[in-house]
């Protein structure tokens, strides 16, 4: 009987010191402080963007983007600066996935618009102008894959002062603006998961929603 006693008072005890513990942890709160890591898809950047460009040609059905990504960094540090910037390793594989839509886009304009073509294909079409395919998709984008990539990246650059007050992060340039300032995003902490809105230099786009992963 005491045996069973004691293990019962054991039991109670353990039972408490993890509650105990369990109490004290829900407190916390997760910190927006180190590296975060998120995906833009880029996709949906170019099919606004061109959805509006090429609207009326008859060519905005067939240029429709997907799988085109690019890793953005956001950094905040114990000094209260803010950095946010593309992961440069992404570029090149963003750029590639870019001419590999559009090769793959016009290819089918072409094949379903022969009248247009002389029955050419997308192939037949680079051969005769005298470009190789890499020349020929640049020349389509006004310039090099990996120009118009950067571009886009330096597009979202941000790098300031931060607070975050509840679920406003405010970022500004100084600490003096950064006290004035009314210019927030709103932004939401789980663990180590950031979800906030990322604000593009194109007021033809605005801002994207993103999700960022915490790496460190």
């Amino acid at each position: 009987m005491k045996r069973t006693l004691s293990a019962i008072l054991c039991l109670v005890m353990v039972l408490g010191i993890a509650l105990c513990m369990s109490a004290c942890g829900g407190d916390s709160k997760p910190s927006i402080e180190g590296t975060w890591k998120g995906t833009w898809n880029v996709s949906d950047y170019l099919n606004e963007y061109l959805g509006e460009y090429l609207d009326g040609s008859g060519m905005e059905d067939y240029f429709v983007f997907s799988g085109i990504t690019l890793d953005l960094i956001f950094e905040f540090d114990k000094e209260g600066k803010a950095k946010l910037y593309a992961d440069e390793s992404t570029i090149d594989s963003c750029a590639d996935a870019l001419a590999d839509n559009m090769i793959d886009r016009f290819s089918a304009y072409f094949d379903a618009n022969p009248d247009l073509t002389g029955g050419m294909s997308f192939e037949e079409i680079v051969t005769a102008s005298g470009m190789t395919v890499d020349t020929f998709i640049d020349s389509a984008l006004g310039g090099s894959r990996y120009t118009l990539v950067e571009q886009m990246a330096s597009s979202v650059e941000k790098e300031g002062y931060y607070k975050l007050d509840g679920n406003k992060l405010y970022i500004e340039d100084t600490k003096e603006e950064l006290e004035k300032s009314e210019d927030y995003r709103e932004t939401e902490l789980k663990g180590d998961t950031m979800s906030t809105t990322i604000e593009i230099d194109n007021a033809e786009i605005g801002d994207i929603s993103l999700t960022f992963k915490k790496v460190k």
